[in-house]
């Protein structure tokens, strides 16, 4: 069990100083292993608390259906990512076999006349594709996130207050690109910024405008052009009741936490939990 958390170099550490600590217990190599084993026992458990929360928030998630693979109809599952024609990046496809089939047939000169004449629709199909790419991935934990931000907001407004109704307000999450990778399976877009607004002040959107749901809002640009996607879910009371003792400083870092595991996965920096939701997902 230690083994799935430290390396083998760490437990060798470990044993060293235990070592030397036997002989002299106030060593200043003691005080070292003590400092050091707390943050990585803290590492630990933090880490376990992430994959109970993953695997909880995606138990019963049912991804939104995909886009369809151009050559033979096959939806692209949320856990994967298709292949985009290198060309136009409009069409996408689940191999090459279908991707040459598709290019002999017809997709030549669709392809063609895109990139020549109609770059602002095929910009903006792009980037359409990416968020709600990003959301079908990260949707239950962004769920998490926005229900932390305003939670966290309720109680900067109000000390004594975490029933602010949150229909009034709209947690506004911008999303950014990471340097592209060869790996085209790798997560590329990653939240840059979040903030909590009241809803009188935010642009047109579609919401659910019943009382209690949580808004928030998917903000992504790129080449000059943007796309705004709105979503909402239920206003979770057994959350709001978990939270009701917990400091600002604590909401602060769960939400850190959730931005932390999600760009964590974005960049590369957890492939781990990148496979546990794909895992999730495949249930």
């Amino acid at each position: 069990m230690m083994m799935d958390f430290f390396e083998p170099g760490e437990l060798l550490f470990i044993a060293v100083l235990v070592i030397i600590a036997l002989f002299d217990y106030e060593c200043w190599p003691m005080n070292i292993l003590k400092d050091w084993t707390q943050r990585r026992l803290h590492a630990v458990r933090r880490n376990i608390i992430v994959l109970e929360i993953i695997q909880s928030a995606y138990e019963d998630y049912t991804p939104p259906k995909k886009s369809s693979c151009r050559g033979c109809g096959k939806e692209e599952p949320a856990n994967e990512n298709f292949q985009a024609c290198s060309g136009c990046e409009a069409m996408i496809y689940c191999s090459r076999i279908c991707q040459k089939s598709d290019w002999k047939k017809q997709h030549k000169a669709i392809c063609l006349s895109l990139q020549r004449n109609d770059r602002s629709r095929l910009l903006m199909k792009q980037i359409q594709r990416k968020a709600k790419k990003f959301h079908a991935l990260y949707s239950p934990l962004v769920n998490r996130l926005v229900m932390a931000k305003y939670l966290l907001y309720s109680r900067q407004l109000d000390p004594n207050n975490l029933h602010l109704p949150p229909e009034k307000y709209v947690v506004e999450i911008t999303l950014s690109d990471l340097p592209d990778r060869n790996n085209a399976k790798t997560p590329r877009l990653y939240i840059e910024k979040m903030s909590v607004m009241e809803e009188e002040k935010q642009s047109d959107c579609q919401f659910d405008t019943r009382e209690g749901i949580v808004k928030y809002r998917l903000i992504y640009s790129a080449s000059g052009s943007g796309y705004i996607l709105g979503c909402g879910f239920t206003h979770d009371k057994e959350v709001v009741q978990m939270h009701r003792n917990s400091s600002e400083a604590d909401l602060g870092e769960e939400v850190n936490g959730f931005l932390e595991t999600i760009n964590g996965i974005a960049n590369g920096e957890r492939p781990d939990l990148y496979e546990v939701i794909k895992e999730c997902m495949k249930k």
